[in-house]
């Protein structure tokens, strides 16, 4: 076929597919490349560091001095000479040198250890040989080594010693102090050569794709594409002028590909129109009717939720609101006067959402309103409910709930949890969360039991309960709004009326998740009492302190201490795991390492910011766990270096870590939120 009788969509298409097929051949070119690279330099670089690394721990930085006064080679000298040889021998190195370079220009080198690859082109350098090398990129490279304490590594292609790799690393005497630069050069002309042969291979294997592109593309393209879409383009343009009648002619497509599809795709179409038309003003009409149902059942229970805030009383003020993620939601609040004495307080949240979560939800706020009328305790209320909508819940629907019975003469309120988010307390001037250990949720299990726990409020306390519909709205990034942003929030409205304090947590959220849909119910309840000043029944702060021999088998009495300390304060089952898992490891780092006779931990825990803060402090050697490297995990386990794991987890688990040295001993410090 010649190619001026070819179709001219042909024509773009194969002119469109040559250059897409030119530039992607490039791009996989320039990727394999870039790979091809990139995965030769990572593995060089892996390697000639990890050497480096490895032949620094066996020297002995606090000798070099005495080595290089008196220019004596001792056993010491020279069993040390005879690893790094073994290195050179067993690593295929070019060289490996031990040198104090020195400043300000860094050109002066006087060698400690020189060994090289034998029957190479290098000359070893005696202990003391000292040389003037002005060489810019080295002397740069030794003097951010020995300054800034920085590993180097420094690719050299094409030079008259060939092409090599140089790692670079600082070698510390016990005060911490650069004394020399350790440097391992080995050979990666393998590499550079396989490199050449890649690319003359890639780019052969393109011009030769090119040419058959052109020559088989055209061919078949017009062929097998472009007359099929040209009848189907007919058909479907006449197909209007037909009055909506369909055509067999998209029938007679002898192509059995995507093509004969498209056609018999089109044909149903013509034949389904008339029906599709028909079907859409059905759906329309029902639509309609169920949302009429839905705005009905949405003022239903609207209806039902409590609307009087008792303006007659002046003991105490409340606000509550519902915001629901649909026409309606499984969210409850519920408020009311057992007595005149007596207030109850409920905020609960239905699984699920819509119509069946919005019944279930009926009956549970009725069931406790029904059960708090019979002057039955908070505990009371909910095992008798719990045990009520287990029976027959074959959907599995449950709920989580809190409920809080006030003695408005007192103050005092006892209250239960089922599984619910921690209400805020405001307690002379300041928020906090109102932290139990929640019990199970209601509905999920028969016969449970509810521990009822007790506060007393004082006159200016305030108490703002919610759904997890407020913590968990996200914005766009899908960030939730979270704790800290709560707690930011009621310190913002701090003494305001509980309307206004629900009305200033809702403009937060709105401004924070933007034009995000609510995927969630919001609701939320503020009270405020006024009544006769109290007292707060809560323990804020802890510090506890124990010493002991630095004995192995001491190990379990501390972490006992340390338990016992956390559970008092109800720490959350995962963050006291992981406590415990980094006392085991630090411990274990001073047994190892320090060299200590005594241990003492120190713990201070702040249940008003949820943090615990516990100190190891040992009268062993210096020992900084923080400077070790931290292991690459992406590796496999048999190819990682040995050690340093440990520590790794700790720095991951833990929100703070810290280290100093202080009236010659070891100060290790861990920080953790026992909030999560």
């Amino acid at each position: 076929m010649r190619l001026k009788k070819l179709p001219v969509v042909t024509k773009k298409v194969v002119a469109v597919a040559l250059v897409v097929g030119l530039a992607l051949c490039t791009i996989v070119f320039a990727a394999g490349y870039w790979a091809f690279s990139k995965q030769f330099e990572t593995q060089y670089d892996s390697s000639i560091r990890s050497i480096a690394s490895a032949a620094r721990e066996c020297l002995h930085p606090d000798d070099f001095k005495r080595y290089l006064d008196s220019g004596e080679k001792d056993s010491a000298y020279m069993q040390t000479f005879a690893i790094l040889q073994d290195f050179v021998d067993k690593f295929d190195l070019n060289l490996l040198y031990v040198s104090k370079v020195e400043p300000p220009d860094y050109t002066r080198i006087t060698y400690i250890f020189n060994p090289v690859r034998k029957g190479g082109r290098w000359s070893e350098y005696p202990l003391g040989y000292f040389e003037t090398y002005v060489e810019p990129e080295y002397n740069s490279s030794a003097k951010r080594v020995v300054e800034h304490g920085e590993v180097i590594v420094r690719h050299t292609e094409k030079t008259r010693s060939g092409s090599h790799i140089t790692a670079m690393y600082p070698v510390l005497d016990s005060s911490g102090k650069v004394v020399a630069v350790i440097g391992v050069q080995k050979s990666i002309q393998e590499y550079v050569s396989a490199r050449y042969s890649f690319v003359n291979f890639v780019v052969t294997t393109e011009i030769v794709f090119a040419l058959l592109l052109v020559l088989l593309f055209s061919s078949f393209f017009n062929r097998r594409v472009i007359d099929p879409i040209m009848l189907v383009t007919q058909e479907a343009s006449q197909f209007v002028s037909r009055g909506g009648e369909p055509s067999d002619k998209l029938l007679s497509l002898k192509n059995r590909d995507e093509l004969r599809t498209l056609a018999e795709s089109v044909h149903r179409m013509e034949t389904d129109i008339k029906k599709h038309i028909e079907e859409l003003s059905r759906v329309t009409a029902e639509k309609e009717r169920f949302e009429t149902e839905l705005g009905i059942a949405s003022r239903i229970q609207v209806a039902m939720l409590p609307k009087v805030t008792f303006p007659d009383r002046a003991d105490f003020d409340l606000f509550a609101t519902m915001t629901p993620a649909k026409e309606v939601g499984g969210d409850l609040y519920d408020y009311f006067l057992i007595d005149d004495d007596h207030l109850l307080l409920v905020v609960g949240d239905v699984s699920g959402k819509g119509i069946p979560a919005a019944l279930f939800m009926v009956v549970v706020k009725t069931l406790i309103h029904s059960y708090a009328e019979q002057q039955m305790s908070p505990s009371a209320i909910f095992e008798t409910t719990n045990d009520l909508i287990c029976r027959g819940n074959s959907l599995g629907y449950f709920i989580t709930c809190w409920l809080g019975m006030l003695t408005l003469s007192t103050g005092e309120m006892k209250f239960v949890n089922a599984g619910h988010n921690h209400p805020v307390l405001v307690h002379g001037g300041e928020a906090a969360f109102l932290k139990t250990k929640p019990n199970f949720v209601l509905g999920g299990m028969d016969h449970q039991k509810y521990q009822e726990h007790t506060v007393t409020l004082v006159a200016g306390d305030a108490l703002f309960l919610y759904t997890d519909g407020v913590t968990e709205a996200n914005n766009a990034q899908r960030e939730l709004f979270g704790d800290k942003r709560l707690m930011q929030a009621m310190d913002a409205c701090m003494g305001e009326n509980p309307e206004n304090v629900c009305k200033n947590v809702m403009e937060r959220i709105n401004t924070f998740v933007g034009n995000t849909p609510q995927f969630d119910d919001i609701t939320m309840l503020s009270f405020r009492y006024n009544g006769k000043e109290g007292t707060l029944n809560r323990n804020t702060r802890e510090s506890l302190e124990k010493t002991m021999e630095a004995r192995p088998e001491n190990q379990a009495a501390f972490s006992s201490f340390v338990e016992e300390a956390l559970d008092k304060h109800q720490c959350p089952r995962k963050a006291k795991m992981q406590i415990l898992v980094a006392l085991d490891e630090i411990y274990s780092n001073i047994m190892k390492f320090s060299g200590a006779n005594q241990v003492t931990i120190a713990m201070d825990i702040n249940d008003g910011s949820f943090t615990a803060k516990i100190t190891f402090i040992d009268n062993g050697a210096p020992y900084d766990p923080l400077k070790a490297a931290d292991p690459d995990v992406t590796l496999a386990a048999e190819d990682r270096n040995a050690g340093g794991l440990g520590i790794f987890i700790v720095k991951k688990t833990m929100d703070g870590v810290s280290y100093d040295r202080k009236n010659n001993c070891n100060v290790f410090t861990i920080e953790k939120k026992l909030d999560a």
